[in-house]
């Protein structure tokens, strides 16, 4: 839950997490109910696209009729950026990795842009 009462919601792209998305949207669901219509922004996290999971996640994700954000590899990038206590725009700057991140922040800002409109 961000400041502004914005859901971000991460999720790793296996069979068991998308399953358990389903309670967690229940309870966003609930808190709507009392706090008027927050947004919600679905991460997915960890993807491995040669898993059939990862490959669809997207189309997945956006089954729950929420906003999907771009998604986040598992990538050996931001393991090795955490093993040296830098951040993956510092460690890796202009990876693949780096330019997920990039992506994601892109897309946060501008949902918080919106539910701030």
């Amino acid at each position: 839950l961000l400041q502004n009462g914005t859901f971000l919601l991460t999720i790793t792209a296996s069979t068991a997490d998308v399953a358990a998305t389903a309670p967690a949207m229940r309870l966003i669901e609930s808190a709507r109910k009392l706090r008027g219509k927050p947004k919600c922004l679905l991460v997915p996290s960890k993807v491995d696209r040669s898993t059939a999971t990862g490959r669809n996640i997207e189309l997945i994700l956006s089954r729950f009729g929420e906003s999907v954000a771009p998604a986040v590899s598992q990538r050996v990038a931001f393991a090795d950026s955490i093993a040296f206590g830098r951040w993956v725009g510092d460690y890796a700057p202009g990876s693949l990795a780096h330019r997920e991140v990039v992506e994601l922040m892109a897309e946060v800002m501008a949902t918080l842009e919106q539910a701030s409109a």
